[in-house]
């Protein structure tokens, strides 16, 4: 072979080389663009806080205080509930608004508070308002505490069994609270209870044992099994220095008198107590406030 001819070989090699590394490269700057692009989409989008769009609300309710406000506007637009009628330091809460899903009865829902990054996990429920497009989220017994130990603006992201998510931009908290617990002592009152002497106290009194163990559906009277009543029972016991009641009352009733009566007989019987402290660090009288819910079994 001549050098002419040895140099033209080398040569279209050399180009054939090149040709092979250009193809591998373009594919895989081409497979790198299409991974950023998908990685991108998967990315979830930021969620932007909805913001207050009226004022605070305290509601008198029969059993009940309630504190509202409504958050966003037209297909956005959340009401946000309190309550709190039998408890000295939880809370109801509630959501209601159009773009609310249907989900399931027994909902999941998970609440997180910023900037503290507070997480709590509830097992709520999700349903419609008769004759209105809204659907309710609705849990029970949240714990406002980490709320009003933060700083006056905070968000407050709740998700639904992991397919709904609404984040709600909170200001002026403490204040509002404040205006809902002179409704709550009002409340209170009426029921027997001097609301400022109780949060007076050191510490409340505390069950002995999980109050959920003081009635079950085995605690259920046969002839209301039998006829399908059921029904809640809210009622407030008088708990001495020693830690036991000495009267129970029932504050909002089952409709039902003698499941009433039943569920004061059980919590007489059965509820015990660690007495609550006072500011001088004695044990002292102090009451407790609690409900049953008689559900008949699926």
């Amino acid at each position: 072979m001549s050098k002419a001819m040895r140099q033209l070989a080398i040569w279209s090699m050399f180009m054939i080389a090149r040709t092979i590394v250009q193809m591998v490269l373009a594919s895989w700057i081409t497979g790198a663009v299409a991974f950023s692009v998908a990685q991108a989409q998967t990315q979830p989008v930021a969620l932007e806080a909805l913001r207050p769009t009226s004022q605070w609300k305290v509601e008198y309710a029969e059993r009940e205080c309630r504190l509202t406000r409504n958050f966003g506007t037209d297909q956005d637009l959340i009401l946000f509930r309190l309550a709190r009628g039998t408890s000295f330091t939880n809370y109801d809460i509630m959501l209601a608004g159009v773009s609310i899903p249907k989900q399931s009865t027994g909902v999941d829902i998970e609440i997180t508070i910023s900037p503290q990054n507070s997480t709590q996990s509830f097992k709520g429920e999700n349903r419609d308002i008769p004759n209105r497009k809204e659907r309710i989220l609705r849990w029970y017994d949240g714990d406002l505490i980490p709320i009003l130990a933060g700083p006056k603006n905070q968000e407050l992201f709740v998700t639904s069994d992991e397919n709904y998510r609404v984040k709600l931009k909170i200001d002026d908290f403490p204040a509002a609270l404040k205006a809902m617990e002179t409704c709550h002592d009002d409340l209170l009152k009426g029921w027997g209870i001097d609301g400022p002497q109780m949060r007076s106290l050191v510490s409340l009194a505390e069950p002995r044992m999980n109050p959920e163990e003081w009635a079950n559906i085995l605690d259920y009277p046969d002839d209301m099994l039998r006829d399908g009543i059921s029904g809640i029972v809210s009622f407030k016991l008088d708990i001495d220095a020693a830690g036991l009641p000495t009267k129970c009352l029932v504050i909002i009733s089952s409709k039902t008198p003698k499941l009433d009566q039943h569920t004061c007989r059980l919590m007489m019987k059965r509820a015990k107590f660690k007495p609550a402290i006072a500011a001088d660090g004695t044990a002292t009288a102090s009451h407790y406030i609690n409900r049953v819910r008689w559900s008949l079994p699926d």
